[in-house]
């Protein structure tokens, strides 16, 4: 088997072919197929995946969707799996494709579990594990099913709310009749991108009105090319400055706790996408993309958010060429 170990010092996984592996005496022993053990402290670890020799690829969804919230983190870790388990060490969950992921308890603040969850689309090629390959393939959830939900959302905000051009309730329904009407694209899954911005968008707008739109699902693991990162890292450090310079000129008191306001939140978000460009691919890029254009939006950052959605869908266009 492999044990993929990832350290909180470091960012690149360690890999470890091994006979086996288990905890003891407060650390993660690898049993190595050269017969000797390598032992990692618990208080080191940030991750633990666990891969058998044979991986299975099944085409059915997980059984359930799992949200890990680290202790000084602002999203939480998403995960399909089939079960979940813990002791006082650790947090675990098997996931479809027979693997086992294994994360310290001493660095989780709390776990959401949702049994009820729609399955998730999952990008055409990702480069993740193994069992991104297994979720959702179907695409059985459409882009109106999304924008219902989000409809629901609007529908409760109260009418005295401050009005500001581009997010006013009005507004946000227009982006959903508008999205309601489009439909994945089988044949290059690139162009989903403008999909997926719209309903950033109108989950950024929510989040100002304390409404966050849990849509996690949105953010997976895939490939991501040498053009897309060099598109996509100028437009995050634009929207990080932009974020900073409104935070300084306006004087926005910096939050307390976790619960970020919206600039803060779109510069943490920024912050996020700019160190894992490798991470995410288009589609996940432009869903955050359209959630940090309706922080800033709502905040006063951007005043012409017309504009603004019209460079970013030229920027989508171009990289969605390239397929």
């Amino acid at each position: 088997m492999k044990v993929l170990i990832r350290l909180k010092a470091g960012s690149q996984r360690l890999t470890i072919h091994a006979k086996n592996a288990y905890i003891k005496n407060g650390c993660y022993c690898v049993y190595r197929e050269d017969d000797t053990v390598r032992k990692f402290p618990l208080a080191n670890l940030f991750d633990v995946e666990v891969q058998p020799e044979l991986m299975e690829a099944r085409n059915t969804p997980a059984l359930m969707n799992v949200k890990i919230h680290l202790h000084g983190t602002v999203e939480p870790i998403a995960l399909q799996a089939d079960s979940t388990s813990h002791d006082l060490d650790m947090f675990v969950a098997r996931m479809p494709s027979n693997a086992i992921k294994l994360y310290p308890m001493a660095n989780i603040a709390f776990i959401d579990e949702d049994y009820t969850a729609l399955p998730v689309r999952r990008p055409k090629e990702p480069s993740g594990p193994l069992e991104c390959k297994a979720v959702g393939q179907g695409r059985e959830v459409t882009p109106a099913a999304y924008f219902k939900k989000i409809e629901r959302f609007i529908e409760t905000l109260p009418e005295t709310e401050e009005q500001v051009k581009g997010c006013t309730k009005e507004d946000i329904l227009a982006i959903c009749a508008s999205g309601s009407e489009m439909k994945w694209n089988l044949g290059n899954p690139k162009l989903d991108a403008f999909i997926y911005r719209k309903i950033g968008f109108c989950a950024g707008v929510l989040r100002h009105y304390n409404r966050p739109l849990e849509l996690d699902e949105f953010l997976v693991e895939g490939p991501t090319n040498a053009e897309e990162k060099h598109l996509l890292s100028a437009w995050w450090d634009g929207y990080k400055r932009l974020g900073s310079h409104t935070i300084s000129n306006v004087g926005i008191p910096e939050p307390q706790g976790t619960d970020l306001s919206t600039v803060y939140f779109a510069n943490e978000l920024c912050k996020r996408m700019m160190k894992d460009l490798d991470r995410y691919p288009l589609e996940s890029q432009s869903y955050s993309l359209g959630l940090v254009q309706g922080l800033l939006t709502i905040a006063g950052a951007i005043t012409d958010i017309a504009q603004e959605v019209t460079n970013t869908e030229k920027m989508i266009a171009k990289l969605c060429m390239e397929q």
